[in-house]
């Protein structure tokens, strides 16, 4: 979670030596809808997907598409790494 928040790119601002992916880079591996969209830009085969913001839109998908899926819960730190 902390290279999602931007620790590399915290550390590097302040000076500090750190081996990691910046912020940008780590949200292809912390956000699953995010490497998607990533991947569905640059023409890489990829499963289709779907991306809701709230309970009640996935309950609706959930209740009229008869497909198996897997759902992927993204909960992003609402503190930046200065603040913890």
């Amino acid at each position: 979670a902390a290279l999602a928040v931007g620790v590399v790119d915290s550390f590097k601002a302040a000076g500090l030596n750190i081996v990691g992916p910046s912020k940008a880079a780590a949200m292809l591996e912390s956000s699953k809808s995010f490497a998607k969209e990533v991947m569905v830009a640059s023409g890489v085969p990829t499963a289709s997907y779907e991306v809701f913001y709230s309970r009640s839109s996935l309950s609706e998908y959930m209740m009229h598409d008869e497909s198996s899926f897997q759902l992927h819960q993204y909960l992003m730190c609402e503190h930046t790494f200065e603040q913890m």
